[in-house]
């Protein structure tokens, strides 16, 4: 529902928006039950002691990013790409 307000108080319809997060469960399974294109935010990222800090699923249908700095590349093409 919050996500769903969100892309409602941007002015754009659920297929026009990209949510992207580092969980596969909380965000990409949310995003795609609203109807909203996901990317996988699946950085590398190390926590103390050599932890990761990663909450992203190994395995599963996601659209997958290493950096934020990815995120036009993949969603603009002369313009903002469908999903």
């Amino acid at each position: 529902a919050l996500l769903l307000r969100a892309v409602e108080m941007a002015g754009v319809s659920p297929a026009e928006a990209v949510h992207v997060g580092d969980s596969y469960a909380d965000d990409v399974l949310g995003a795609q039950a609203a109807g909203v294109r996901a990317l996988l935010l699946d950085r590398p990222a190390v926590g103390p002691y050599g932890a990761s800090r990663s909450r992203a699923a190994p395995t599963g249908p996601a659209e997958r990013i290493t950096s934020l700095e990815q995120v036009l590349s993949v969603t603009w093409v002369d313009g903002p790409r469908a999903g």
